[in-house]
């Protein structure tokens, strides 16, 4: 019960502070990549001390990364994640329901979230 309400509060923490981070340092992309996703979660200290692990990030690479790049971040680390399924998850605790989202769909519910 309080493993799946802090994981949608960690879901929605990057959902809020992550997007617009990603687009300033960036700009606006489709994807972007796992030094960038890491950068940017080190900027808004969402990570581990700088020290990032894939496993703690593996929600923010399928909120921003490719699924190709999600995959091979996962491969390299020895672990097993599926792509869809995470994204699925995002989508209920961000938009409350099923929703096919991308990245400018994240922005624009960052911007104008309260």
């Amino acid at each position: 019960m309080f493993g799946s309400f802090f994981l949608k509060r960690k879901i929605r923490k990057y959902a809020r502070q992550l997007p617009l981070e990603l687009k300033m340092m960036f700009d606006r992309q489709t994807y972007y990549s796992k030094s960038q996703v890491d950068a940017a979660m080190a900027r808004k200290k969402l990570g581990n001390d700088g020290a990032v692990v894939v496993t703690d990030s593996s929600y923010a690479y399928a909120m921003f990364c490719s699924e190709p790049v999600f995959d091979e971040i996962h491969a390299e680390a020895g672990e097993t994640c599926d792509y869809t399924a995470m994204r699925s998850e995002v989508s209920y605790a961000v938009f409350g329901g099923p929703m096919d989202f991308s990245v400018s769909t994240l922005v624009f519910e960052a911007t104008h979230s309260g």
